[in-house]
């Protein structure tokens, strides 16, 4: 790879992994992202500097803030259409440039590509909601809570979850890269005094759940005692999936115990736990298991 193919790659990482870190601030960044945006804005921004991407970046919010009921909170939305028309997976232009079946097959795409983000704003919500159920509920038991790393900046129901969490994740005692893993968690639980991690919750949306359980497995194995609480919370129309992945022999045989709660029983009974629970084992009440 040449120098300048280099200094490309560079600035497309360091984009993406700003991504990662913060999607409601940083969009993520590569040719098919930049050639889609070039061509809705009549722009000639290009790829492998860094105050392109910043312009890039402002025009991105500034339009996102503007339409953000149609799109999402989450810049990989507005990015993705981008990388559609980008890519030439989307045809943009005026009718005399489309011919009858062009111009049907484009206005089905349009139409199953606002689905699609009505759907993912819908999820996205949930997955939200559940989370702040879930750092509630954790703090009304004495808890210190967090949400995963790169979901802190969101809220719900006007509540950031920045104000909820406790300032600095605790350090573990496992390597670099599965302490890493563990803070993207959904929702973890901590002692106040010792900081120890006593309970793990991840919220499922249409990702893998097996997925999920790879993340509170490392958990358990890298600084696990047993005392630990680990729950998956899904979709109400999700519960054969989650039985089924649970019932994986590595899953099923191991020392780890992991529950179920659907999203209508944390939904439905937030408020009387927060209220009468006294420790960890409160979700019991509501939890299920294989």
């Amino acid at each position: 790879m040449n120098n300048f193919s280099q200094i490309i790659q560079q600035y497309k990482n360091v984009g993406n992994i700003l991504y990662f870190l913060q999607p409601t601030w940083f969009p993520p960044f590569n040719t098919a992202i930049v050639n889609g945006f070039n061509f809705l804005f009549k722009d000639k921004k290009k790829l492998g500097s860094w105050t392109e991407y910043l312009k890039i970046r402002e025009t991105i919010i500034e339009t996102n803030n503007k339409h953000k009921a149609e799109l999402s909170n989450d810049l990989g939305a507005i990015a993705g259409l981008f990388f559609e028309i980008g890519s030439k997976k989307m045809l943009i232009g005026n009718d005399e440039y489309l011919n009858k079946g062009e111009r049907i097959k484009f206005e089905k795409n349009i139409i199953k590509r606002q689905k699609e983000i009505q759907d993912e704003k819908v999820e996205e919500n949930h997955h939200s909601e559940m989370q702040y159920h879930l750092l509630k509920i954790g703090t009304s038991q004495g808890f210190d809570v967090t949400p995963a790393s790169n979901d802190k900046s969101k809220s719900f129901n006007n509540q950031k979850f920045s104000f909820i969490s406790m300032d600095k994740f605790p350090e573990l005692a496992t390597d670099k890269d599965t302490q890493n893993t563990i803070k993207l968690i959904d929702v973890l639980w901590s002692q106040k005094e010792t900081k120890k991690i006593v309970g793990a919750f991840e919220v499922e949306k249409s990702t893998s759940i097996y997925s999920s359980i790879l993340r509170l497995s490392d958990l358990y194995y890298s600084i696990g005692n047993g005392e630990e609480v680990f729950y998956i919370i899904i979709p109400d129309s999700r519960e054969k999936d989650v039985i089924h992945q649970l019932h994986r022999p590595v899953i099923k045989n191991s020392k780890m115990n992991i529950k179920y709660i659907l999203f209508s029983e944390l939904r439905s009974n937030c408020d009387a736990i927060c209220k009468f629970g006294t420790d960890k084992l409160i979700m019991e009440k509501i939890a299920k298991s294989i």
